[in-house]
């Protein structure tokens, strides 16, 4: 009699009783008609894993799909994969890199090789036409473990500098690589079992370069366009992009080169927070020139905003004009009062978690210099608190620097016009290469910082910063995102060298949420990114760098 093993599907509660040995797409396709979907990978033990996993011992078993942020981080490697083995083959020659990654859609640029100015537009349609032709064949895509160093000469052979670069510190004896015909490529995570499941992308030529976009069917999260990469953040991906390639840091290869050098270490955090303080002295020149008393910082959770308009402050008085401070979070109506959302529960998200009518009270008596009594809300107890010295009078001339979640949304000023109102959109905007078709997207270096402040400044575990996550993401999709357009100015929070420094905490934070709960799947691929950086030491971040509101040491008071 055949061995079996016990498998409990989470999907459809059942236990399954399946023969010694079976993969995890056998087990997806005798469960078709009851999941509903055609999974991309699984989750295995809270661990995601290929379809082309065998099992031989009891094990805990959930089917994700793309409609899942687990199930994107299969489809978008493994779309990058194809797409650039099809460039490989229509331009042995040229080169392919994935430029910019923001949701779902990603920026790359090209170089075909060849002699002539080929059309981007009929490059872009012969990628297609290649793409649409793989996806079809349903070519296999196998992962691979052999030893590192076998791994290395693989690659160094196939010419991709940067893997080898990584893999020259990473320390593990064994690596996986993915093979998918003639073609390989290293991942950080399991890809899709094969090509058919990537077949749903758009491609398309714009400036520069060009556009892949994997699909979002997650009514929930995203909507129709809200995804889109706007112009502001490309102008910033290309600017930042020529600035790392100057200062040999265009990869994490490069930077751990760097960081393995004291002095290169060091000046690299020199440089990249001088370019930063040199972008907020612009827009604090640009505000005063501008002539607008009103000054509104919005942007998605830990993108340092709070710091921003900090150091944006020093930079107005350090130019001779001086600024008064306003935290939207003062304005949160009391806590019996919030709205709650479909499950019951509070609401922070909302617009209507704000008292937006005594903001703009107080806003406007402010601004024709009469003496306002500001609120303090107090977290603990939920309500809001008039104390002794709130009450304010500010001199005509001052600019106000208001902060907030919705500091874009048109619905928060009702009673001031716009011509007095100068909005800035903050937010790490640029994404870390690991190599030239993968990168660490905004959205996991925001995560990373918020599990190292949510431990420094509120004592909160990895596990629960992981569990609301979700929901924070899907706050800012709907109050944040479709207001972008709105602001004058972008600003670019991320600093090149800022997931080494983070590392160190962030690490030992994740390793400590516990295999039996949801959060430690997205723990185990956020230490799969960080093993492949050197740590660098924060010691030579100034105590004014919008990074030491993650990772403590700040000068300013928050």
């Amino acid at each position: 009699m055949a061995r079996t093993i016990k498998i409990q599907c989470i999907n459809t509660g059942k236990e399954l009783f399946l023969p010694n040995g079976i993969s995890l797409k056998e087990i997806a396709e005798q469960l078709e008609d009851e999941l509903g979907f055609v999974p991309i990978a699984a989750n295995v033990n809270n661990r995601m894993e290929c379809l082309s996993m065998e099992l031989y011992h009891p094990k805990q078993v959930e089917f994700v799909d793309v409609r899942s942020y687990q199930g994107l981080h299969v489809y978008i490697p493994t779309l990058v994969f194809v797409v650039a083995s099809a460039f490989e083959e229509l331009f042995p020659s040229g080169a392919f890199r994935l430029a910019h990654l923001s949701a779902g859609e990603m920026f790359c640029t090209f170089n075909t090789g060849t002699d002539n100015e080929d059309e981007p537009e009929k490059v872009v349609s012969a990628i297609v036409n290649r793409v649409t032709k793989i996806c079809d064949a349903d070519i296999p895509i196998e992962p691979i473990e052999e030893e590192t160093a076998i791994v290395i000469e693989k690659f160094r052979k196939a010419g991709r500098k940067d893997i080898v670069q990584l893999l020259s510190n990473y320390h593990d004896l064994y690596a996986t690589y993915y093979k998918m015909g003639q073609h390989i490529e290293y991942s950080y995570g399991p890809l899709a079992f094969s090509t058919r499941y990537v077949s749903q992308f758009k491609l398309e030529a714009c400036e520069g370069g060009m556009m892949l976009s994997a699909p979002l069917t997650l009514p929930s999260i995203y909507k129709e366009g809200e995804n889109k990469i706007s112009q502001q953040e490309l102008d910033v991906c290309c600017e930042v992009a020529e600035w790392n390639r100057r200062m040999h840091a265009s990869s994490v290869g490069e930077i751990n080169a760097n960081c393995m050098e004291r002095k290169g270490s060091g000046w690299l955090i020199k440089v990249a927070e001088s370019l930063q303080e040199r972008k907020i002295w612009q827009i604090a020149e640009s505000i005063v020139s501008s002539g607008k008393r009103i000054v509104l910082i919005a942007g998605p959770s830990s993108s340092g905003k709070t710091t921003f308009s900090k150091r944006l402050e020093v930079a107005l008085e350090a130019i001779g004009h001086m600024s008064f401070p306003i935290s939207l979070d003062d304005f949160f109506v009391n806590r019996t009062e919030t709205p709650r959302d479909e499950n019951g529960e509070y609401d922070y998200e909302c617009i209507e978690a704000l008292d937006v009518k005594l903001f703009n009270e107080c806003l406007s008596s402010l601004l024709s210099g009469k003496p306002v009594d500001l609120p303090t809300y107090n977290f603990v107890t939920g309500i809001k608190e008039y104390r002794k010295h709130n009450r304010k009078v500010v001199a005509p001339g001052y600019t106000f620097i208001v902060e907030g979640l919705h500091g874009l949304n048109p619905d928060l000023l009702t009673e001031i016009g716009p011509d007095q109102v100068f909005r800035i959109y903050v937010s790490p905007m640029t994404s870390l290469a690991l190599d030239d078709h993968m990168r660490v997207s905004a959205t996991d270096n925001r995560l990373l910082r918020r599990i190292t402040r949510d431990a420094v400044q509120r004592n909160r575990t990895a596990r629960v910063t992981l569990s609301s996550w979700q929901k924070v993401r899907e706050g800012e999709v709907k109050w944040i995102y479709p207001y972008r357009s709105n602001a004058n100015v972008f600003f670019n929070t991320s600093l090149v060298y800022e997931i080494a420094v983070i590392k160190p905490f962030a690490e030992d934070l994740l390793r400590e949420v516990p295999q039996n709960c949801p959060e430690y799947a997205e723990a185990k691929r956020l230490l799969i990114i960080l093993s492949y950086l050197v740590p660098l030491s924060d010691r030579e971040v100034p105590p004014t760098s919008i990074i030491r509101e993650f990772v403590g040491g700040s000068s300013f008071r928050y």
